[in-house]
C-alpha cells in the first residue's frame, strides 16, 4: 500500500473515516517511512558483511546481530524525525483548528 497509493489519498481516506487529522497524518507518515527503513536495514546488513561481520542466526549471537543492525538504523531514524519535525513546524502544522482539502472525500457518503 505504501508503494502504490498516494499519500494524499490515504490521508483523505482516513479523515473520511473520521480519524482525527493529526492521527491520520502520523499514520501516513509512518507508513511512508517503512520502505525507507527497510532499505536502510538492508544497507546496514550489507555494509556490516563487507566489514567482515558474520551474523549469527541462533543463540546469544542474535542479540549482538540485532544491536549491530538496529543501532545505526535507529540513529538515522532519529535524525530523520528531527528534520521532519522542523519541516512540519515551519509549515505551521495545526496552526488553525479547521482544515481545508483540495479534494472532497467521498468515503461512505450516499
Amino acid at each position: 500500500m505504501c508503494w502504490t497509493t498516494d499519500s494524499r489519498d490515504m490521508l483523505n481516506g482516513l479523515v473520511g473515516l473520521k480519524v482525527p487529522y493529526s492521527v491520520a497524518f502520523m499514520v501516513i507518515t509512518a507508513v511512508r517511512f517503512l520502505p525507507i527503513i527497510i532499505t536502510e536495514v538492508a544497507t546496514v546488513i550489507t555494509v556490516q558483511r563487507l566489514r567482515g561481520f558474520n551474523p549469527k542466526k541462533f543463540g546469544s549471537g542474535i542479540i549482538k546481530t540485532l544491536l549491530n543492525i538496529l543501532t545505526p538504523t535507529l540513529a538515522n531514524c532519529v535524525r530523520r524525525t528531527g528534520t521532519l519535525a522542523v519541516s512540519i513546524q515551519s509549515r505551521a502544522f495545526r496552526a488553525n483548528p479547521d482544515r481545508t482539502s483540495l479534494k472532497k472525500t467521498g468515503v461512505f457518503k450516499h
